[in-house]
């Protein structure tokens, strides 16, 4: 569906503006690559903005899967805990990204690439759960300093902060007002889909404002408002379409 609202607002954006970053028609074969979330690997531009992130994520997930059946098979014929081949398993990957995988730019079409920020979440929910909870934070903050003093990375500096965050807040019993705590929880629940949802709208209303008022500051302060509110509703719909109906089913 994402796929679908950014080639159709791709088209509009180039019926009203001639601007060299709007995608260009796409292609049968570039469909096809997207379908398959293989088109960085063939080198196909990219329809939307979030579509690299569900084929990286999809990787990612898999790789994590391949990870845990073949740990718990070792485990089985070791005759050994499971849960310590797990944690052996994810520990590797994530070592093996942070330290070599993700210093090479090259290797970022590939799933080993982001493990590093992906380990780090996944030992953030099992320090979150564990009695051993200094342990695991001691560890990933020793992991995390290491990795950035060999090679300082932003990206992989926040990821760690993140990981900590999510790691250590189940122990503050701050609450917010039923309110917010509600209104939080929708756009947690709905972020995927503003992720997806939020490129076609800001391509379409921002072909239409740059169409209308190319050159008037208010104008187009206005439509990046207005391209906000417009992307949470378009996300507000799809979840509530797509995302929450699979849910219940």
């Amino acid at each position: 569906m994402a796929i679908a609202l950014a080639i159709l607002s791709a088209a509009i954006a180039r019926a009203l503006i001639d601007d060299t970053d709007t995608p260009a028609s796409p292609s049968l074969w570039q469909i096809l690559m997207h379908a398959l979330f293989i088109h960085d690997l063939a080198d196909v531009p990219a329809l939307s903005a979030g579509v690299w992130y569900v084929a990286i994520d999809l990787q990612l997930y898999a790789l994590f899967a391949l990870s845990l059946w073949m740990s718990q098979r070792l485990a089985a014929m070791a005759s050994i805990d499971s849960g310590y081949m797990t944690t052996a398993a994810c520990l590797i990957l994530t070592v093996g990204s942070l330290f070599w995988v993700n210093r090479n730019p090259a290797l970022d079409e590939w799933a080993p690439y982001f493990f590093g920020s992906y380990g780090l979440g996944i030992m953030a929910y099992w320090a979150s759960r564990t009695p051993s909870k200094s342990a695991w934070l001691a560890g990933m903050v020793a992991l995390l300093i290491a990795a950035l003093w060999v090679d300082w990375r932003s990206r992989i500096a926040i990821a760690g902060a993140t990981a900590m965050v999510l790691a250590t807040a189940p122990a503050f019993s701050w609450s917010p007002g039923k309110h917010l705590k509600s209104i939080a929880g929708r756009l947690g629940k709905m972020s995927y889909s503003l992720f997806l949802a939020h490129y076609p709208v800001g391509l379409l209303l921002g072909a239409v404002v740059a169409w209308l008022w190319p050159r008037n500051p208010v104008m187009n302060g206005l439509g990046m408002v207005l391209a906000w509110l417009l992307s949470l509703a378009a996300a507000s719909a799809m979840y509530a379409l797509l995302e929450q109906k699979k849910v219940r089913a």
